[in-house]
């Protein structure tokens, strides 16, 4: 191509003695200096002009082009097809950015470049608009006399979003999913079926109130003179033993409650543990909180570019930049953690309100007492041969077994439960003397 050939096909912004910086305006042009495959795609992607070539005058492997589409995004490459960023571009060769900036919208073109371009005193369309920069940036306010002090409002789409800027296992984000589940009940530290702390009497140690432990020893009194629930733990599981024997509904109904309250309390301290450490950790960067933890922060638009440029990540968005961040400090892995957390207060008024309405059914179910001393003899003479609860195989036949569930308080009838007979594991209420005629003389039946 003669010279003034090259000369129609491009227009050159900038010249010295080590690069050339043109726009490229044919095919012709294109191909002469740049890859052969913008010359065979010109009439489809590089035609509508806007395309620049950088040449490297000692090594034409450096060079690269660059490609602006309506002020609203970029490409740049090499002439080794590798893709660069702008911030990438204008890191490197910085003497381009005076040329390149006034060609584009900063605001088209990522957060840095956006929050750079208001601090030198160029405003966004609208403070709404800034919402389209970035999807964490839900509110912006743009100060015209200090734009650097521009404020940010960040959001969260969810807590998990926000915890997972922190270097902490899935594990853990499972956890704290479950404790600010606004649906959800919380973490279950204690089964409602558990019934250790019950069997163990610490429920009624130390749970009971004295008025509660004194309908206690009243039914006590029908069912076991002499027992009363004691100071101990030792004693008040002899306790337990006797209710469930007799009267299993007290202890099923308020472990359940039990542990109803005690994952409730637990699931307050725990929350409260976990946004003392984590709902204004980031105030130390000058990230505040707003409206709700995990949810909702503000930050001054120089506070967010300085972040920027110490972490030279001006590709990023912010959710990656505040992660690099977080990903910095110390935090808690909770699931780890999790079952050392114990509550400050446990809700005994709730507790004993149930304990209350469980003991008076019972109390009320004893009106007339025509079957208690029916009910304690049954119990007493049974006791001298049998555990309750507990599997036996009959004393004249190892193939069939029974299982005595407990005295049945209206009738005074064991009730029991068989295998390897017809009636297998149903429970049956049976008069003792039926019960014991039948396991020492099955073979009579």
């Amino acid at each position: 191509m003669t010279s003034e050939e090259l000369d129609e096909g491009r227009d050159v912004i900038l010249e010295n003695d080590n690069y050339i910086f043109m726009e490229i305006l044919n095919s012709q042009t294109a191909k002469y200096y740049g890859p052969e495959f913008i010359a065979k795609n010109w009439a489809r992607k590089f035609r509508d002009g806007n395309l620049y070539y950088l040449i490297d005058k000692k090594s034409k492997e450096n060079s690269l082009w660059i490609q602006i589409h309506n002020t609203s995004s970029i490409e740049i490459e090499t002439f080794d097809d590798e893709s660069l960023s702008l911030s990438d571009l204008l890191k490197k060769y910085s003497f381009l950015e005076k040329y390149i900036m006034d060609k584009i919208n900063p605001f088209h073109m990522g957060t840095y470049f956006a929050l750079r371009a208001i601090t030198q005193g160029t405003p966004p369309e609208s403070d709404w608009a800034m919402e389209r920069v970035d999807d964490l940036i839900s509110n912006f306010k743009y100060i015209k006399g200090n734009p650097r002090n521009s404020i940010v409002t960040l959001r969260f789409n969810s807590h998990e979003d926000y915890f997972r800027t922190f270097d902490v296992s899935d594990d853990t984000i499972w956890v704290f999913n479950i404790l600010f589940n606004s649906y959800g009940e919380g973490y279950e530290f204690v089964d409602s079926s558990d019934d250790y702390n019950w069997i163990e009497g610490y429920i009624l140690t130390y749970n009971f109130n004295n008025s509660n432990k004194a309908k206690v020893n009243e039914i006590l009194q029908l069912l076991n003179p002499g027992l009363t629930v004691a100071d101990n733990d030792n004693d008040n599981a002899k306790v337990a033993k006797i209710l469930d024997q007799f009267y299993p509904e007290i202890g099923n109904d308020l472990i359940i409650e039990y542990a109803s309250l005690e994952n409730q309390a637990r699931n307050e301290k725990a929350r409260e543990e976990v946004k003392d450490e984590f709902c204004n950790i980031y105030e130390k960067f000058n990230i505040f909180t707003k409206r709700g933890c995990f949810w909702e922060y503000t930050t001054p638009v120089w506070n967010l570019l300085r972040m920027y440029e110490s972490k030279q990540m001006f590709a990023a968005d912010l959710l990656g930049l505040i992660s690099a961040v977080g990903h910095t400090l110390d935090v808690t892995d909770y699931y780890e953690y999790i079952y050392e957390v114990y509550a400050d207060s446990f809700d005994d008024e709730s507790f004993n309100r149930e304990a209350e309405r469980v003991l008076d059914r019972v109390l009320d179910s004893f009106e007339g007492g025509e079957n208690i001393e029916k009910v304690k003899e049954v119990y007493n003479e049974i006791s001298k041969k049998f555990e309750f609860g507990k599997w036996y195989d009959f004393p004249t036949d190892s193939k069939k077994t029974f299982y005595i569930d407990r005295v049945d308080l209206e009738t005074g009838k064991l009730s029991v439960r068989f295998r390897g007979m017809e009636t297998n594991t149903r429970r049956t209420l049976m008069e003792m003397e039926d019960f014991l005629n039948l396991i020492y003389n099955y073979s009579l039946f």
